[in-house]
């Protein structure tokens, strides 16, 4: 992904009806990268908080919204959407999560 782009137009690239919007505006969130690392990420990223091998990436949505995630993709329907920090979305397949990734500069 070169340039920033909305979340609304990431979602519309990678996979529309799989993605449901839990709380925020997808039209005004600039995306500038995608990543499934806590550790990597910076203010504009779309953390993807994601089932592993060693861990559920959601034990980390705090941390990477702390490190400034605008927001969070996840397959867990019980995150809390943070104030004013980042929209929160559930992640319905997993078949989106690797052409979201694959967007990551």
């Amino acid at each position: 992904m070169p340039e920033a782009e909305t979340l609304e137009a990431l979602i519309a690239r990678a996979a529309p009806d799989a993605i449901e919007v839990v709380a925020g505006d997808v039209r005004c969130c600039r995306i500038a990268r995608v990543d499934d690392d806590s550790r990597r990420v910076g203010p504009g990223t779309l953390f993807v908080a994601r089932p592993g091998v060693a861990g559920d990436g959601a034990a980390y949505v705090r941390a990477a919204i702390e490190a400034g995630a605008v927001a969070v993709l996840s397959t867990q329907r019980a995150l809390q959407p943070h104030p004013k920090r980042a929209i929160v979305h559930q992640l319905q397949s997993h078949r989106v999560t690797k052409p979201l990734l694959g967007s990551r500069p």
